[in-house]
């Protein structure tokens, strides 16, 4: 059950009913989805917000940790880092590891707030302080607290392409 709703969660389910419901229960669940199409027909479109796959990017992950389940906002992610079969995600106070691979947390972050800088790395672009070669000639990505990830000489040309969409 709880694993139903934290999918769910994950595809931005505006409600969720569980059986038996009333008619009244499905009237106010098909009344939010008609009131949330509404509302998305008439936002305006700020380039694209959706994936490859035409499902809009997350605005949070949801996950269970240590025996409680967390609604993290994207935002507050600083980077996102690949130990074995699971991705590590670091915001400012702590870390949590989720049973998942880059390539799929990369699908579901957009692009304009994420950048892959490392097979094993995803950076979340408004933390980013800079981005130097070391004197050993390896790449640095210097978070704006300190913190540094390393950048693959493969992945360094997307910074020179996102600075040219930018």
């Amino acid at each position: 059950m709880i694993n139903m709703l934290l999918r769910a969660f994950e595809i931005n389910a505006l409600d969720y009913l569980l059986k038996p419901f009333t008619a009244e229960r499905l009237r106010s669940a098909v009344q939010r989805m008609r009131q949330q199409i509404g509302v998305v027909k008439n936002v305006p479109e700020q380039g694209s917000s959706h994936g490859q796959n035409g499902k809009p990017y997350t605005d949070r992950i949801v996950f269970k940790s240590r025996g409680r389940i967390l609604f993290l906002p994207v935002s507050e992610i600083r980077w996102i880092g690949a130990e074995e079969n699971y991705v590590r995600i670091c915001t400012g106070a702590e870390t949590h590891l989720l049973r998942e691979t880059m390539a799929g947390v990369e699908q579901k972050l957009d692009p304009r707030m994420f950048l892959r800088v490392h097979r094993s790395a995803i950076v979340n672009l408004q933390y980013v302080k800079e981005v130097r070669t070391e004197p050993q000639g390896d790449f640095i990505v210097q978070l704006v607290n300190g913190q540094k990830v390393a950048m693959s000489r493969s992945y360094h040309s997307r910074i020179d392409r996102f600075l040219n969409r930018n």
